[in-house]
């Protein structure tokens, strides 16, 4: 999905490179996530993932 690579790419240029290793960790299981349900979680149709998954998600989200 276009729009995911947007929001995902910007993370990965802005963010990824010097965040922690959790919070690096936590990417990458957010992008094992089918690109329905991570849209939905940006969009807030869906209850956000728990922990530093819903984190990552809420950075994404505030940056929009």
């Amino acid at each position: 999905m276009k729009e995911l690579d947007i929001v995902l790419g910007w993370y990965l240029d802005a963010c990824y490179p010097t965040a922690p290793a959790s919070e690096q960790a936590a990417f990458e299981a957010l992008l094992e996530q089918e690109d329905p349900i991570i849209w939905r979680w940006l969009l807030g149709a869906a209850p956000l993932p728990e922990g530093i998954l819903g984190d990552v998600v809420r950075r994404l989200i505030d940056r929009r």
